[in-house]
């Protein structure tokens, strides 16, 4: 969970980028630029799902949310490519530019490093940035329940998947799914240590079992021991999505690399 303060910051800066372009554009057109404009579509689900790929989600990312400082020579096409090469393929890439250091242009500029799936992490508040991430060439968004009550979180999916993406959903408890039609989202991010600070078994049951079919779980954690995915792989649990300051870590992408290696023998290139 983000503290208050900074979450206040990030909705502020949100909600005045989203007045800016009310304040341009009329949103029945935006609605309607969106639709002319032409985008492969990877889908991550399926991508994750492949028997043939690393079931594993890479976010990339300048700067680190919670943490201090940036990294130095980002080259989100370079760094692609290095992670093409171990096969990765799905890649949550920051488009907000003050707290994430990120940028909208990255997402096609990564797109065009290999044949990826990219699910755009913002912070989303309003129907016209899925818009945006629409025109951006998006696969899918990231949704969070610490900034969307389940109605809107149901609402935003729903535009999303209408667009042609695959709407994500980070949260928190199973209730945040209420008001969602489990059958367009792509999957559902929880952290590691579950709900309550401790890994509950029954809370990944309850995610297996969800109405009206069983619903894709992704845990958001740090690096993975063998023991750890057999353990996740009991719960029926089999993706994974690295956490945000992964690449902060000392030789980030040699330990990746040796996780995969560890965890995957039968799935590298």
């Amino acid at each position: 969970m983000l503290k208050k303060k900074l979450q206040d910051a990030i909705v502020k800066l949100k909600l005045k980028e989203v007045t800016q372009i009310k304040k341009k554009f009329e949103i029945g057109l935006i609605r309607n630029a969106v639709f002319s404009v032409g985008t492969d579509f990877n889908s991550a689900q399926v991508t994750l799902n492949n028997s043939k790929t690393i079931p594993v989600i890479v976010p990339l990312q300048r700067k680190y949310l919670t943490g201090n400082g940036e990294i130095e020579n980002y080259e989100p096409f370079k760094l692609t490519r290095s992670l093409s090469k171990m096969n990765l393929a799905v890649f949550l890439v920051a488009s907000d530019r003050e707290f994430m250091g990120g940028d909208p242009a990255h997402i096609k500029l990564v797109k065009t490093g290999a044949e990826i799936s990219v699910i755009q992490h913002d912070f989303f508040i309003d129907e016209v940035q899925i818009y945006q991430a629409k025109s951006y060439g998006s696969d899918g968004i990231l949704l969070d329940s610490e900034f969307l009550d389940s109605k809107k979180l149901g609402l935003f999916s729903e535009v999303a998947f209408q667009l042609g993406m695959e709407p994500f959903i980070k949260i928190d408890s199973t209730t945040e799914l209420e008001n969602i039609d489990h059958e367009i989202i792509g999957g559902v991010v929880i952290e590691k240590e579950g709900i309550s600070g401790v890994l509950k078994s029954e809370f990944y049951r309850r995610m297996k079992e969800a109405k009206p079919s069983p619903l894709p779980v992704i845990v958001r954690t740090p690096w993975l021991s063998p023991r750890e995915i057999d353990y996740f792989r009991d719960q029926g649990i089999h993706h994974f999505l690295l956490n945000d300051d992964w690449l902060w870590q000392p030789d980030a992408l040699k330990v990746l690399e040796r996780m995969i290696q560890n965890n995957w023998p039968d799935r590298q290139l």
